[in-house]
C-alpha cells in the first residue's frame, strides 16, 4: 500500500475511533497530528490500528496507567495523538495484560520494525 494511502487509512481510523468514543464528530487532523500518526505507525507497524482502537476506547484506563508508570501529574481527558505516541507502549502493555495480543506477537513485530530482539 502506498504511504499516502496508509496515512489516509490511519487518519480515518483515528477519526472514526475518536468520533465513536466521544459520540461526536471528530475534527480534521492537523498536519502535525498526521505526522504523529505516521510516527506511531513507525513505532508499532501492523499493531497501530489495534492499539489506536484499544487506547481510544479505553482512554481513562490507558491514561491512568500512563500517569502511574511515568509519574505524570496530568493527562488529556480526551484522546490525543501526541499523548498516545509518547505512551503507546503503555497501551500495548494493557493489551498484553488482557491477552488481546501476545508477547510473542510483539517480539516478532519488534524484530521486523527494529531489526533486533526485544529482550537483547
Amino acid at each position: 500500500m502506498p504511504p499516502s494511502t496508509k496515512s489516509s487509512k490511519l487518519a480515518f481510523h483515528w477519526q472514526y475511533q475518536v468520533a465513536t468514543a466521544l459520540k461526536a464528530d471528530s475534527a480534521p487532523l492537523t498536519p502535525k497530528q498526521a505526522g504523529q500518526l505516521k510516527q506511531l505507525y513507525r513505532k508499532l507497524g501492523m499493531y497501530t490500528e489495534p492499539v489506536v482502537s484499544y487506547a481510544v476506547s479505553h482512554w481513562c484506563e490507558f491514561t491512568t496507567r500512563a500517569k502511574c508508570w511515568n509519574g505524570l501529574a496530568t493527562c488529556p481527558d480526551t484522546p490525543h495523538i501526541g499523548f498516545l505516541l509518547a505512551h503507546c507502549f503503555v497501551a500495548v502493555s494493557l493489551m498484553t495484560d488482557k491477552k488481546l495480543i501476545t508477547l510473542d506477537e510483539i517480539e516478532c513485530a519488534m524484530k521486523v520494525l527494529y531489526g533486533k530482539d526485544m529482550y537483547a
